[in-house]
């Protein structure tokens, strides 16, 4: 048993580093949000604006909601993981605390 005081401090940097990019995923998701709302908006106003044959035009709404499918199957993945890896390195950094009150306590006999 050793001090873990800086690999606790090192283990809180990189779970704030986790946090920010945890935000800005979900700002990413807000924008993405948006833009996908915007194709759909598009998609819908072309219905009513251009001759398409039935076939062409369902072809590539298919097209942009296959693509809006993966991309929300993709944030929401990147998400998981980065929540996953935060709760993973909180559990470490509290198992570390433990060992190193303990370490602490023993240094003071």
């Amino acid at each position: 048993m050793s001090c873990r005081c800086e690999d606790i401090r090192c283990a809180e940097r990189e779970r704030e580093v986790l946090e920010d990019i945890f935000d800005r995923i979900c700002d990413s998701e807000i924008y993405y949000n948006e833009l996908k709302n915007s194709c759909i908006e598009i998609i819908s106003t072309m219905v009513l604006s251009i001759y398409l044959q039935n076939n062409e035009f369902e072809m590539m709404k298919t097209r942009v909601e296959n693509r809006i499918i993966k991309q929300e199957d993709e944030i929401r993945n990147y998400k998981n993981y980065i929540n996953d890896k935060i709760s993973s390195l909180e559990a470490k950094i509290s198992r570390m605390r433990r060992e190193d009150e303990r370490f602490h306590a023993h240094d003071d006999d």
